[in-house]
């Protein structure tokens, strides 16, 4: 608003508003009549309180609907902002989902092949056991055959 109001305007107005906030309906009464004298004092019409209100209205909305412009201006470019920034962590949070995903298969496909093959680790111990245990069990008894055991001649120990 340009120009400054005047103390009487400002009291009506302030009376109005009293008016209109009030709860109670003895003290609106008395802010009504209240108004109506101090509007017959100062010679305020009807018009003259509307034309009051229009140009309250008009100015305060010229300049409201400015600076209202201007914070939605702000607002929008830090929104815009917001929304750069959350899609690039958004890209960022689906190369890590990615990458996690693929490190989660290898390590499956990993752990998969490592019990395969585990597996098979004990078997092929088992039969290497077992084929060792029969080819010492054969040694043996090839040795014992081809060597032919020390007669003692007990008859001696006899005499």
């Amino acid at each position: 608003m340009t120009e400054q109001l005047d103390p009487k305007d400002v009291r009506i107005l302030s009376d109005i508003l009293a008016l209109v906030l009030d709860e109670q309906p003895g003290q609106a009464i008395a802010a009504l009549e209240t108004i109506r004298s101090r509007a017959k004092r100062h010679n305020m019409t009807g018009g003259a309180l509307k034309n009051l209100f229009m140009s309250l209205a008009v100015d305060e909305n010229h300049m409201g609907q400015a600076a209202l412009l201007e914070r939605l201006q702000r607002e929008r470019d830090q929104l815009e902002k917001l929304v750069q920034k959350s899609e690039i962590r958004v890209r960022i949070l689906q190369s890590q989902l990615s990458q996690s995903q693929q490190d989660s298969q290898y390590l499956l496909s990993e752990a998969a092949l490592g019990r395969s093959q585990q597996s098979w680790r004990y078997a092929a111990i088992g039969v290497a056991l077992f084929a060792g245990l029969l080819i010492g069990t054969a040694a043996t008894s090839v040795v014992h055959t081809m060597t032919a055991p020390v007669r003692i001649d007990r008859a001696s120990y006899l005499r």
